[in-house]
């Protein structure tokens, strides 16, 4: 199956991408996919899932995944 990624900032740049798509198998956890993404990003970030920042779920079809560069404000 099918889901979608969006980058953001900085990360978009390391990416040298704001979007992609990536194949995986039914059933794959949120944890199990960031895994192997913080290796590439290698920084911290955040995620958002079809808009809504979670801490895990079983990912779907057409899912939207989100990473967030770490925010700062003033």
């Amino acid at each position: 199956m099918r889901v979608r990624l969006k980058y953001f900032g900085v990360l978009a740049e390391k990416m040298n991408c704001s979007s992609s798509t990536a194949d995986i198998e039914e059933g794959t956890l949120l944890s199990n996919f960031l895994n192997d993404k913080k290796k590439s990003l290698d920084m911290k970030f955040k995620v958002a899932v079809n808009h809504k920042f979670v801490d895990e779920k079983i990912l779907e079809e057409n899912d939207e995944i989100a990473f967030l560069p770490p925010f700062s404000g003033g």
